[in-house]
This record gives C-alpha cells, sequence and structure tokens, in this order.
C-alpha cells in the first residue's frame, strides 16, 4: 500500500495532492514544495484521479515532466500509479486532518451511497462550515510554515503565487515527448522573431460563477476588445521588429476572432469543445492535455505576454521567464 510505504520510508511527508487545472496544480505542488523545505519533509507529487488521465489511478505529474531527484535539497517523491485504497484516503483527507471528523465521514459515505440526506446529522450549512473551516485549518499550517506532528500531511487547496516559489519551476523540465513538440513548434513560427505570447481564458457566462474569472466577461464584447487593445499594446512594444502572435486559448470562438483581427497568429493545434456550460478542461480533459501542456511551454519562450484574465493560472509560468507582461 503506498501510504504505508510513505509512513515507514520516509521521516516526514507533505503529499501535494490537487485535482484541478494544470496551472493550478502547478501552483499547489510548488507552494507545498515550499512547505517541505521549510519543514524538512520530502515531497510527493499525487496528481491521481486526475481529469487529464484515461486511467484515474496513474500519476498525471509523472506523466507530463521528469522527476527531480530534489529541488534545493527537498527530496522529491513521485509514484507512477497508486492503489486504490491510498487514493480514496488521499481524496477524502480533508475528513481525516486534523482529526478524524466522525460526523463529517458518515454524511459523505451516505451521499457516495444516495441514501436519503435526511438520514444525516448535520444540516448541510453546518456540514460546509464544518469543511471550510477544515480547510482553512490546513491552509493556515502551510503558508504559516506551522509544522504538524502528522507524518504525512497532504495539502490539495488552491494556493497563490509567491516569488519564493520560482526554485520549484525553475526545476520542471518536461517528459521528452512533450519537450520536443515545444521545440519543434518554436523552431518553425519564433526563430528570429519577436514573439508576442497571448492567453485568454475564456468564460461563458454559462458557467459556474468564479472569482478569477467572471467578472473579467461580463460583457462578452467589451472583452474581447479589451485583449486586442492589449495585443495591439504588444505589438507596439515589438515596434519594427519581425513579430508573430502565439494565441493559447480554451475557446473556439475566441480563437477565431483574435485570428480575423491581426495578422500572423499561429496557435498549436488542438480540440475545442461544443458544450459551452463546460471549461474545456472539463469537457475534453484527456483529449487536450497534451496540447495544453505543450501551449504552457510556449508561451513562456514569448518575448511579450499578454494575461486575460491576469488571474488565469495556466499563464503564470510563462509570466516567470517572458521579458515583459501586459496585462
Amino acid at each position: 500500500m503506498f501510504l504505508i510505504k510513505l509512513l515507514t520510508q520516509y521521516p516526514k511527508v507533505i503529499v501535494s495532492y490537487r485535482n484541478a487545472g494544470l496551472g493550478d496544480n502547478l501552483l499547489a505542488t510548488a507552494t507545498a514544495w515550499y512547505y517541505a523545505q521549510g519543514t524538512g519533509r520530502s515531497l510527493m507529487i499525487c496528481w491521481v484521479y486526475s481529469r487529464y488521465m484515461i486511467d484515474n489511478r496513474e500519476n498525471a505529474f509523472a506523466y507530463f515532466f521528469e522527476t527531480p531527484q530534489e529541488i534545493q535539497g527537498t527530496p522529491i517523491i513521485v509514484e507512477k500509479r497508486i492503489d486504490r485504497l491510498s487514493g480514496i484516503i488521499l481524496a477524502h483527507w480533508k475528513y481525516l486532518f486534523p482529526y478524524p471528523d466522525l460526523r463529517c465521514i458518515y454524511h459523505r459515505v451516505i451521499e457516495k451511497m444516495g441514501i436519503n440526506k435526511h438520514c444525516s446529522s448535520l444540516p448541510k450549512c453546518q456540514l460546509e462550515f464544518a469543511f471550510d473551516r477544515r480547510k482553512k485549518k490546513e491552509e493556515q499550517i502551510i503558508y504559516e510554515l506551522t509544522e504538524v506532528k502528522q507524518k504525512v500531511l497532504v495539502a490539495d487547496s488552491c494556493y497563490s503565487p509567491q516569488a519564493k516559489l520560482r526554485p520549484f519551476f525553475d526545476a520542471l523540465h518536461l517528459r521528452l515527448q512533450f519537450s520536443s513538440q515545444v521545440e519543434d513548434f518554436a523552431a518553425r513560427h519564433f526563430h528570429n522573431k519577436t514573439v508576442i505570447g497571448v492567453h485568454i481564458r475564456y468564460y461563458d457566462k454559462q458557467l459556474p460563477q468564479s472569482s478569477h474569472h467572471t467578472p473579467f466577461w461580463l460583457d462578452r464584447e467589451q472583452s474581447l476588445k479589451l485583449c486586442c487593445d492589449k495585443i495591439q499594446e504588444a505589438v507596439r512594444k515589438a515596434g519594427s521588429a519581425n513579430h508573430i502572435i502565439f494565441l493559447a486559448t480554451d475557446s473556439a470562438s475566441v480563437n477565431d476572432y483574435i485570428k480575423k483581427q491581426f495578422d500572423g497568429v499561429v496557435t498549436f493545434n488542438k480540440e475545442f469543445g461544443t458544450d459551452a456550460t463546460k471549461e474545456l478542461h472539463e469537457e475534453l480533459p484527456v483529449e487536450t492535455a497534451a496540447a495544453s501542456i505543450v501551449e504552457m511551454f510556449l508561451l513562456a519562450k514569448s518575448d511579450v505576454l499578454v494575461r486575460f484574465p491576469p488571474q488565469s493560472w495556466f499563464s503564470h509560468y510563462a509570466s516567470l521567464y517572458v521579458k515583459e507582461i501586459v496585462i
């Protein structure tokens, strides 16, 4: 059993367990690395039950990235695949930490089984409050580098960018099957050109509300105009240099719109969804996984980067390495 291996072979470990977008996952893992470094733990990167994998017990991090032995002295552990029981425990860690909450576990079990929710010993609002309180406790521990007695700590929350996380991103290396696609595309399209990288994360009004993205798309036409203004600003910054616009977006309509507005737009080939009620990484996660990770690293080869919205974590990796950012 994987968790038994962690308990017996390593003095103390923090497990980065996150199943969200690629940028979100990387930020969460970088934050877990910083906690591990600050508290003398090893870091286990565990992206199982990932939307990007057909086999949900396969570790998506191991699929996309080479595994460094250590990052600034912090040992890195990545299993390519974990057993079902360990996966279930990790997925429900918030019910166990900082202590097992039997009422929350009971509610989760009867909910999974489809049993009448009135059987629950806690009203829904109280359960949500209990879950939220436990999540905030975990986040406080991570951000404040608070040591805890548990040998295994699981970090599964969303975290914000911080400059001190940079060494983790510097240590990231794509597996050859993806890095070769990045280099081949860049050689064909970026050579001897000023590259304007553009990442536009679309958010349709039919999608669930998001504090990161919804406020930027309250008026679609105005938002698209703002995107064009930002791209034009980047073009002006390029001056007389021979430039090219590399566009990465999760929306077919945005893709078509930008290509009509500007000459010299290139894109990496990928599928687009047709369901406006779902984000692309929810509708076609497996189908677009490889293209998405290639796009992320191609954006990092830009000279000027346009981010919209600026809080989209997908383009955070690129923002660390470009010369200039337009937001």
